[in-house]
């Protein structure tokens, strides 16, 4: 042991160390009820052990057969917070009856609803699904980070983060339906596609700017890696099944780990939840394990599922689950489907290609715009087909985005402007506003201000655009400029993000290493940011 331990955060609970420490003051008590033989617990069918109590640090469930078992498991408790100076509180504590006959003289109140523990809601006859209520709160949460305006990239993080994150949880052991499914998915559409105006109604289909097996992609491959919640929650049950199979094979099995292999290996399986993760498991090993070099293979010497090693990696540990979402993906959508717009592309662009450079692009806004124009998936423009809507124009539009961008009179009077400025600022120069100014892909790797400069400068014009087509109040509202002024000021400040970060990494580096590459490093990064404005975005000492 330790000395003393000075506290030197305002936080007394919440910190990492606080859930190990608990589990050490509470392991007593804990080993005292489990060797009391006068407490009975629960017996399960086939279980040579019974299952008496349940702690996940402070979280703890005592699991008993009758009154007098409970009131035996009381007594221990009194006699543990009067050694540690410790009291429960009977507030904050439930009890559960299972069975038909509801039990008398009970020391503490009988919950009549589903109950939470451990982030699940629970039943006298089991799991009580949450997945509805969740639902709500996920379109509650959506509307109030619409009323903001974010890129794609930002909507999908917060998507995930604050939204989707409240499902992962609940489908380890529970599952949505289909209907669920489509309710999810109908808000995630609205929420990241839709305008920022536009109220969410529950009755309405709303519609995606892009296919949904393209949009569950990589971003570099044209995609905003949306989830597909179907999958996801049959990698949950692969997940589970897979890691309770490699604990079983290396023999650190508990009680509960083995009468669940138990129920796997005879074929009795008494609960719906482990059949469902054992018929997944198996439809996995067949048709996508088996198949993946890069996993060891497992033994196929007999079929019996008790000698059978879990699927793993090449570090031998068990498969991530991100591993097995992303071969599910994989088997599901075996191609990324071309837009209408990528297919008749005819300018000898890398479409897949030019993803990977979109995503290396510092700016935003800029990074934003420049793949939405090439996923085809910029809001409102995808149905102008016609003549163009700009009375200075009236053009007839065969593709919206090279017409708008590239083609319009409104652009093209801009176009003589953005030639200087891209030729002022950047060592590459172009000769003429066109697609082929965008094609990121003939640029060197290690250059990054082109890249940066041609995203802001697309990103300027797509406000252009915005203002012509969309703003209503175009008397008091005066239209965006495109000048050298401001998009010089952009891509210094982008020039500044990226040196601070590399400045902020070099002192990192120094303090944990005591030395580091900071000649080599500031060296890459003048030869990547260099512009003919500032040949040196960092001095020499």
């Amino acid at each position: 042991m330790s000395g003393a331990v000075v506290i030197k955060r305002g936080t007394k609970q919440g910190d990492p160390l606080s859930p190990t420490i608990f589990a050490i003051v509470i392991e007593p008590l804990i080993q005292a009820i489990l060797n009391d033989k006068e407490i009975k617990g629960i017996l399960l069918n086939s279980m040579t052990t019974p299952i008496k109590i349940g702690a996940f640090a402070d979280d703890i469930a005592s699991i008993n057969s009758s009154v007098d078992d409970l009131n035996k498991v009381l007594e221990w408790i009194k006699l543990y917070c009067k050694g540690t100076s410790s009291s429960l509180n009977a507030d904050k504590t439930i009890m559960i009856a299972t069975g038909k006959s509801t039990p008398t003289n009970l020391p503490f109140q009988l919950s009549e609803v589903p109950e939470r523990y451990l982030g699940l809601n629970f039943t006298g006859k089991g799991l009580n699904s949450k997945i509805d209520q969740i639902i709500e709160e996920i379109t509650v949460l959506l509307s109030n980070w619409k009323k903001e305006g974010y890129t794609l990239r930002s909507k999908m993080a917060i998507l995930k983060t604050y939204a989707l994150s409240k499902l992962t949880y609940q489908c380890y052991i529970d599952s949505m339906t289909k209907e669920q499914i489509e309710k999810v998915n109908n808000v995630s559409k609205w929420f990241l596609f839709s305008s920022m105006r536009n109220t969410f109604e529950p009755e309405t289909k709303y519609k995606t700017l892009m296919t949904m097996d393209r949009a569950y992609a990589d971003w570099e491959v044209g995609g905003i890696k949306m989830w597909d919640l179907e999958l996801r929650q049959e990698a949950f049950k692969i997940w589970n099944m897979n890691r309770l199979l490699c604990i079983h094979f290396d023999r650190e099995c508990n009680e509960v780990q083995q009468w669940y292999i138990q129920q796997v290996t005879t074929g009795r399986i008494v609960s719906s939840i482990l059949r469902n993760q054992m018929e997944a498991w198996k439809d996995y090993r067949t048709n996508h394990a088996a198949t993946m070099p890069k996993l060891n293979k497992l033994n196929e010497e007999t079929e019996d599922v008790k000698w059978v090693n879990g699927i793993r990696n090449m570090s031998n540990r068990p498969i991530k689950l991100r591993d097995i979402y992303a071969n599910l993906v994989i088997k599901k959508y075996t191609s990324i489907r071309l837009t209408d717009g990528q297919k008749n592309l005819r300018y000898n662009i890398n479409i897949t290609g030019i993803f990977q450079k979109i995503s290396k692009v510092i700016h935003h806004k800029g990074r934003n715009t420049l793949f939405r124009f090439f996923a085809r998936c910029l809001p409102g423009i995808n149905h102008q087909r016609m003549n163009c809507p700009i009375d200075s124009c009236r053009q007839s539009i065969t593709d919206p985005y090279v017409h708008f961008f590239f083609q319009c009179n409104v652009t093209t009077s801009y176009a003589p402007a953005i030639v200087q400025i891209v030729n002022h600022l950047s060592f590459k120069k172009i000769h003429l506003w066109n697609i082929h100014a965008t094609d990121l892909t003939t640029i060197n790797k290690t250059e990054k201000v082109y890249p940066n400069l041609i995203s802001i400068v697309m990103h300027q014009m797509w406000k252009i655009v915005c203002y012509n087509l969309f703003e209503t109040d175009k008397e008091t509202k005066p239209i965006p400029e495109m000048n050298t002024a401001i998009i010089q000021k952009e891509l210094i400040d982008t020039i500044n993000t990226a040196k601070w970060k590399l400045l902020k990494y070099l002192a990192y580096q120094s303090k944990i290493k005591g030395n580091n590459d900071d000649v080599l490093l500031k060296s890459v990064f003048n030869r990547s940011w260099q512009t003919p404005l500032k040949p040196l975005p960092i001095p020499h000492n």
